[in-house]
């Protein structure tokens, strides 16, 4: 019987229909082939796993990195955490990123993590995809949040590098490669080089990009280049997000699928829209939306970003708290302050024909 690299033709006759339009299944079906594998394992087999990187893939619009809501006593707020993501649902977010450094996840323990995938989860449903930050000094736990972000249905998982001791390119390498064959879910690097002081590499780039359950990068960097380069590298299938909001229009110009940031928790129906005009070949529009935008920002985050958009919810009806501990709760002080970029924001709603949403 003729094999193609280890498939039996019956074997590629079943695998056919469900990756044949889809340059994922295909590269994963080309990955097996090349390690010889009698048959695809892992998310080929199994359709929700299947279902999973496709929803991923379906998440190439505004993905707010999300915040985390705390009760006057400090415990993460549930109710107002599903308030938040009803709002952004109805302007236009296509899937959450949860717990990372805008949701205070390293501030937060094992089970408190647990709770908000949970209820993000919850209120979500399948009408937006969910990314889930794994990142821990501790191995195992690194694994047990893994574990746990797959039960409670979220579609992919993400991680920094290891955190605080210097490690070489190559324990990186295995790092992330033992992640991937440790990890059902499909992986996702959070690349934020002004925090960890460490960048992706493009070698270490290229390396992952061989594992079929590499799916992406959130890339919190200026160097738009860079993110070129992994978008060359990585084509179709390797989701490439930029999480610098004030270069999105920049980013989509150099090859980015979408955008997880901070400031969607306020204005993710904006950059939809900035999205939509881009693609729709109204780059002026685009441009405009963001240069006004990116002035409403030099205001918003003038007393820190996580605190201000915070605050800013808050004042908009959703109390989403104080941040933790290092952070300084801002209380009333910058209130006028706030309510003006609020007003800012919505100034730029009405020029372009959009909702007004926030002002009080």
């Amino acid at each position: 019987m003729v094999r193609l690299g280890g498939i039996s033709p019956a074997t590629f006759t079943a695998l056919r229909p469900r990756v044949i339009d889809n340059r994922w299944g295909i590269g994963y079906l080309l990955w097996c082939m090349k390690r010889g594998r009698a048959k695809p394992v892992g998310l080929v087999d199994d359709e929700d796993k299947w279902s999973k990187v496709m929803h991923v893939r379906e998440m190439n619009g505004i993905v707010p990195a999300l915040l985390t809501p705390f009760s006057d006593g400090g415990q993460v707020n549930e109710p107002v955490l599903r308030q938040m993501v009803r709002h952004m649902l109805a302007l236009g977010a296509s899937g959450f990123y949860v717990c990372g450094s805008t949701g205070e996840g390293l501030s937060l323990s094992a089970g408190e993590r647990k709770a908000v995938v949970e209820t993000v989860k919850a209120e979500t449903g399948d009408r937006a995809g969910v990314i889930v930050n794994i990142s821990h000094l501790e191995y195992q736990v690194v694994l047990d949040l893994a574990q746990h972000a797959q039960d409670a249905g979220a579609d992919a998982v993400s991680t920094l590098p290891p955190l605080y001791y210097p490690v070489s390119d190559e324990e990186l390498l295995q790092y992330y490669l033992r992640l991937l064959e440790e990890v059902a879910l499909p992986l996702t690097l959070y690349n934020i080089p002004g925090l960890t002081k460490r960048s992706l590499d493009e070698s270490t780039f290229a390396r992952l990009a061989e594992h079929p359950r590499f799916v992406g990068v959130k890339h919190s960097s200026q160097d738009t280049a860079l993110l070129n380069r992994f978008k060359q590298i990585g084509g179709e299938r390797i989701m490439i997000w930029s999480a610098r909001d004030a270069y999105y229009v920049s980013a989509l110009a150099m090859g980015a699928d979408g955008a997880i940031g901070t400031s969607y928790n306020l204005a993710v129906d904006l950059f939809v829209e900035i999205t939509r005009a881009f693609r729709g070949g109204d780059l002026a529009r685009a441009r405009a939306i963001q240069s006004a935008f990116n002035m409403a920002q030099k205001d918003l985050y003038k007393y820190g970003a996580y605190g201000s958009v915070k605050r800013c919810l808050s004042l908009m009806g959703i109390e989403a708290g104080d941040c933790r501990p290092p952070f300084l709760p801002l209380g009333s002080a910058r209130d006028e302050h706030l309510r003006q970029t609020l007003r800012q924001l919505d100034d730029i709603r009405d020029k372009w024909g959009l909702p007004v949403t926030t002002s009080q």
